[in-house]
């Protein structure tokens, strides 16, 4: 946090207090103005969706703008292993590469095991278009503040770190929920956000074979490893 805080103008709580309690860590932060996100996002009106947008698409431009310590490593901000709960429940990671990062959202499957999937066979098949980029990696309603269509804050930063350039954009979608149709619609309709249509398909098509906590527990026994899994099953 204090790191964007430093290099960005994103709106991040400061941090008054970190300390130790029953076993985990504890933030005391700055209060940010917004309220229920039910509310807030559905009640934008169109104008506040387009400046919702506007301002979202200018704090990834800033966040993308940022250069990561080494070229095409996959890793948080300290340069070790990171955490993501659309993956696992433990620390992953650093990757060397963009390709060894997709080996590992494949749970160390080569592509001939997803060959039912063309759209993971698609992007996974070419790592070297994608750079990487300083990613909040959490990025939806839940953790945008948000009052009057306008970002008051941005939260929750402990999946952040260097990961592929669509890595923002397809996570938006992990915990996507009707109630947020606002927040798609001001996404989608911002030209100034780069969109991934093809990854985030690839991503959905992971999705829906590994699902939360999967990666602790694969759907599949390490014998299977070669033999091409049914994707029908």
């Amino acid at each position: 946090m204090e790191f964007v805080r430093k290099h960005t103008s994103i709106p991040v709580p400061r941090i008054y207090e970190i300390y130790h309690y029953d076993g985990g860590l504890h933030l005391v932060m700055e209060e940010a103005e917004g309220g229920d996100i039910n509310t807030y996002y559905g009640g934008m009106t169109e104008d506040q969706i387009k400046t919702f947008g506007r301002e979202l698409a200018d704090y990834l431009g800033q966040l993308r703008s940022l250069q990561p310590p080494a070229s095409g490593f996959i890793e948080s901000l300290s340069l070790g292993s990171s955490l993501d709960h659309r993956l696992s429940g433990t620390r992953f990671g650093p990757f060397h590469s963009i390709a060894d990062f997709h080996t590992y959202l494949r749970r160390g499957r080569p592509l001939e095991h997803w060959e039912n999937e063309p759209d993971v066979v698609r992007v996974h098949s070419t790592p070297e278009k994608y750079s990487v980029k300083f990613s909040h990696a959490d990025l939806n309603p839940r953790n945008i503040m948000v009052k009057d269509g306008h970002i008051t804050a941005i939260i929750d930063w402990e999946f952040a770190g260097w990961y592929p350039e669509y890595w923002d954009y397809t996570k938006m979608y992990w915990c996507e929920r009707p109630l947020w149709a606002n927040f798609y619609r001001a996404v989608e309709e911002e030209p100034a956000i780069t969109k991934y249509h093809d990854e985030r398909a690839a991503e959905l098509a992971i999705w829906k074979r590994m699902h939360p906590w999967s990666y602790d527990d694969p759907p599949w026994s390490p014998g299977d490893d070669d033999q091409p899994q049914n994707q029908g099953n």
